[in-house]
């Protein structure tokens, strides 16, 4: 039920634009935690 909610969502048409246009992704999660795995550690 929540796929197909998601599905008529900006965020999910922006998602799938960049998906086909082979642009990357508006979040890097992997970046992100990364950094913030950093922040900890420099604390």
């Amino acid at each position: 039920m929540a796929q197909a909610v998601a599905r008529d969502t900006p965020y999910h048409r922006d998602a799938v634009a960049r998906f086909v246009a082979k642009e990357p992704a508006q979040l890097d999660w992997e970046r992100m935690d990364r950094e913030d795995d950093a922040a900890q550690g420099a604390a």
